[in-house]
């Protein structure tokens, strides 16, 4: 299984499937407290069928293996299972991820005939989740859902978008998992862009939430031995190693597959194509799918765009291993959180 949104660094791992990150549209059922892409029911932002089928088209031919869909709701796109359709002719591992709310046991058996991989969005416990959701029904709504993949087959996990709230309830929200049936869980520290931005700020310094998480993930984890948990934070000691590897890769990139030189491809409902993560500043992303085709797009960022975003990286990475006092650091959230060109911390004189 593909986790739904990795931070596995800047360097791809060893053997990782590349993997393209679709944000179909800013449609949805609910209006969260913390989306990152500001999505709800009044949203209509969304990707073309003909827009879709070309990039899967090309994004396949480019070396992506994993299609990884999410929104807004994917479910409320009329389009959803043609995409699912075409993305396995293709030969696509798929994930979809949903708040779940949607999933009837009529659709959930359409889903088990069409994604490898589902995963459902959960807050916390029932108030906790129905809060950041804004909604009284959004925990009952995500629980039948869940109970009908399973009832389907469909294998799943969960995404825990982790706030210094739901800390307390992360031992719950192991159980729950378990006694459920979800085959992972990642933890997804919140990030402060869309919604989340208007949040009230937290307390913790860079590095520090995610170092609380990733310890706390660690001791709990030990009684659930037969649940795969991912933390998205990476360890700030592999940071030097991991951009020495892209430095490596860069050198030699006129041999190399474009999926292995960027991965994740991330491509929003407005056809903005972005390296790494959903959020960069749009002065490193690929291109537009308004103005051209993704295969058109990657040949000029090989030859035009890598090199910005090698700046990006060694500068952010620098900044952390300067100012960040902490063990852990959600690498991809600060790539996102850091304009391209900022000034780094300097070296101590």
């Amino acid at each position: 299984m593909t986790l739904p949104v990795p931070d596995a660094g800047p360097a791809a791992e060893s053997g990782a499937r590349p993997v393209l990150q679709l944000h179909v549209t800013r449609h949805c059922n609910l209006r969260c407290r913390h989306c990152y892409s500001h999505s709800g029911p009044s949203e209509r932002e969304t990707l073309a069928e003909a827009q879709v089928l070309r990039l899967l088209e090309d994004a396949r031919a480019l070396g992506y293996a994993v299609l990884n869909i999410s929104g807004g709701e994917p479910l409320i796109d009329p389009g959803i299972f043609t995409w699912l359709e075409a993305g396995r002719a293709l030969g696509f591992q798929i994930d979809l991820i949903s708040n779940g709310m949607l999933i009837t046991p009529a659709i959930a058996e359409r889903l088990a005939a069409s994604v490898d991989l589902m995963a459902i969005s959960i807050d916390g416990m029932p108030a906790t989740h129905n809060r950041m959701r804004g909604s009284r029904a959004a925990f009952a709504g995500m629980e039948r859902g869940v109970e009908a993949l399973q009832a389907a087959g469909v294998t799943f996990g969960l995404i825990h978008t982790a706030t210094e709230a739901s800390l307390a309830e992360l031992r719950w929200l192991f159980g729950w998992a378990v006694e459920h049936g979800a085959k992972l869980l990642q933890l997804h520290p919140l990030e402060r862009s869309g919604r989340a931005e208007g949040m009230p700020d937290a307390r913790f310094t860079e590095g520090e939430f995610e170092t609380r998480l990733s310890l706390l993930a660690d001791i709990i984890g030990r009684d659930f031995e037969d649940l795969l948990v991912h933390t998205d934070a990476m360890p700030v000691a592999l940071l030097a190693q991991a951009c020495d590897s892209e430095v490596r890769t860069l050198a030699n990139a006129s041999g190399i597959p474009f999926s292995a030189l960027v991965d994740p491809l991330v491509v929003g409902p407005d056809g903005l194509v972005t390296p790494l993560v959903y959020g960069l500043d749009p002065a490193l992303s690929v291109g537009s799918l308004a103005t051209a085709p993704l295969a058109t797009l990657a040949e000029a960022y090989r030859h035009h765009g890598l090199e910005r975003l090698l700046q990006h990286q060694r500068a952010v990475q620098h900044d952390i291993l300067q100012t960040c006092e902490w063990p852990y650091v959600a690498w991809h959230a600060a790539l996102a959180a850091r304009p391209f060109g900022f000034a780094p911390a300097l070296l101590p004189a």
